[in-house]
This record gives C-alpha cells, structure tokens and sequence, in this order.
C-alpha cells in the first residue's frame, strides 16, 4: 500500500472530518473509499455527479464502498454455512451408521443369550446322569 500526503482547504477538511464522524470512520478511510470510488467510475457516472451534489454522491460513493465490504462478507458466511451443513450432514450419515451396528450387535448378543440359555436348560445333572436321564 502506498502513501501520499493531499492538501486542503480548511473548509474542505472540515467538512469531510465533519462526514467522517458522521459515518463513525476515519477521515483516511473515507477519502480512500471516495478515490477508489471515483477511480471506478465511468463516463456515463461522471455525467450524472456532475449535475449532484457532492457531498450526496461522496455519501453514495461510501455506501457503495461499504455495501461492497458487506457482500464479500456475506459470501464468505455463506461459504462458511455450507461448510458447516456438509459437516452436520456427515455427523448424521455416522450416527446412523453407529446406530445400525448397534442393533446389529444387540441382536446377536440376543441371539447368544438365548442359545447359551437352551443349553443350560438341557444340562442334566448328577442325579439325572446317575440314573440315564438324558439331555
């Protein structure tokens, strides 16, 4: 970034320190956002400041300074968003994924139980055996 120095009429400086409160910025930036504004400008916008007021079209110029600044602001929010509901989306894909296994699991712990408790069922005991009771 470079840096000149500009002189002024003390009205001029006053009034634009004076705009500068009044849009809670500093005088620095508010002649950098009328120069670039100016600089960005086309033939068609000259001939229409040239019948405005100045200080309506140093206001329009900040404004759209400013709107510029909030719309890259708000695409990168965007993107950030999107980010965010790709990664939400993911965590869900997971939890379900977990939640299949689970089930899966708990039917053959199930499953296990109940074989384990058929064979204890069938076990016969001493006395059983003593005497030929058979499973």
């Amino acid at each position: 970034m470079k840096a000149f120095s500009v002189r002024l009429k003390d009205q001029l400086h006053e009034t634009a320190s004076q705009k500068a409160d009044e849009l809670g910025i500093p005088i620095t930036e508010l002649v950098r956002q009328a120069l670039d504004s100016f600089c960005k400008t086309n033939s068609v916008d000259e001939s229409k400041t040239s019948q405005s007021n100045p200080e309506t079209i140093l206001r329009i110029k900040l404004l759209e300074s400013q709107l510029e600044s909030s719309m890259q602001q708000v695409l990168t929010k965007d993107k950030q968003i999107e980010e965010l509901l790709k990664q939400q989306d993911q965590g869900q894909q997971l939890a379900g994924m977990q939640q299949k296994t689970i089930d899966k699991l708990t039917e053959q712990n199930q499953l296990l139980l109940e074989s384990s408790q058929e064979k204890e069922e069938k076990k016969v005991g001493f006395w059983g055996r003593l005497i030929g009771q058979r499973a």
